[in-house]
């Protein structure tokens, strides 16, 4: 076709509105963009209206507003903020014998599942003889496997739990006994009251950001 009759044929499609568009930005869900330069975040594919919704990043529900691609920019998302409180990590402590190694260990486990904590430092594990079971055991520990010994063990700790927004640390002394479960044979231990002068609990509650 020559070249005159070819920009005819342009002319005429862009009166008649079908002249070729340039390409607009694709965006996909989850990508952060500016929105009129305000931090925004892609909720899904475009409309039929070639348009994409778009919500307040800041914002943690909504369903966000309507867009074109020439008003949308995308950027790099930001960053997760940086905890400056973060909880200690777990840690049972140096150990003078095997019995005292197996309690500890005890103790962190049980102590993880029965106070919720993230984590668990031993500062001091007292560790008594093996002794048989009394009345009184069998009765308040029931779950225990009566024929093999029960561990008394007076102990001071701390418990750090992680929080949305910050995170709480507590500082006890408690008196435990430490014995084998029935059921699993798993060695479990259980606060066995607060006799004895035991350390003042403390606690403090520090904001993670």
């Amino acid at each position: 076709m020559p070249r005159a009759s070819c920009a005819v044929l342009l002319f005429a499609l862009a009166a008649a509105g079908l002249a070729p568009r340039a390409a607009l930005a694709q965006f996909v869900a989850g990508q952060c963009v500016l929105a009129y330069g305000r931090p925004a975040v892609i909720l899904g594919d475009s409309n039929v209206a070639g348009q994409f919704m778009a919500r307040d990043s800041r914002l943690s529900e909504g369903t966000g507003q309507s867009f074109r691609p020439d008003q949308l920019t995308a950027v790099p998302c930001p960053g997760a903020p940086v905890a400056q409180n973060v909880c200690f990590q777990s840690d049972e402590g140096q150990s003078a014998s095997e019995l005292e190694q197996v309690v500890r260990h005890a103790l962190r486990t049980s102590l993880e599942r029965s106070e919720y904590a993230t984590t668990v430092g031993l500062d001091r594990v007292v560790v008594g003889e093996p002794r048989a079971w009394t009345d009184g055991d069998v009765s308040e520990f029931g779950v225990g496997d009566t024929s093999k010994a029960i561990v008394d063990a007076r102990v001071l700790y701390r418990t750090c739990v992680d929080q949305v927004t910050d995170i709480f640390i507590r500082r006890l002394e408690s008196n435990f006994v430490c014995f084998s479960t029935a059921a699993t044979g798993e060695i479990v231990c259980e606060i066995a009251g607060s006799t004895g002068d035991l350390e003042q609990e403390t606690s403090q509650t520090l904001p993670k950001y």
